[in-house]
């Protein structure tokens, strides 16, 4: 199966469908609950995309462009 949802990935794999590709923090409490084990802890991982959607450039209020600033910055490391 292939999907675009996180949801629907853990869901599916949480049903023993399978198994997930996503983000530690993502899994997280199940990896703590012992839902979930890590299988192939030496794959690189995978480049993700996010997007920020906010109307326009222009006349951004000074806490959104700290905001996008502070996202930019985390997802940098």
């Amino acid at each position: 199966m292939k999907t675009n949802d996180g949801n629907i990935e853990l869901a599916m794999t949480l049903a023993g469908q399978g198994i997930c590709r996503l983000p530690e923090f993502y899994i997280a409490d199940n990896l703590k609950t012992g839902q979930l084990e890590i299988l192939f802890e030496d794959l690189p991982e995978t480049e993700m995309n996010v997007y920020l959607l906010y109307p326009s450039r222009k006349h951004l209020s000074p806490k959104v462009r700290c905001f996008i600033d502070l996202i930019e910055e985390m997802l940098a490391k």
